[in-house]
């Protein structure tokens, strides 16, 4: 992404921005794993 994001944002700015939206709306799954294992403390 180093390369293809600020061209992205430039070429195609609401297809980045919901891309990023995306990104954040669902964590990745090796943190889902680790809050599921009870390795990590999740506050409310």
């Amino acid at each position: 992404m180093r390369y293809a994001g600020p061209r992205m944002i430039l070429k195609h700015p609401i297809m980045a921005i919901d891309h990023l939206i995306a990104k954040r709306k669902y964590p990745p799954e090796k943190a889902m794993e680790k809050i599921a294992s009870g390795k990590v403390k999740v506050s409310n």
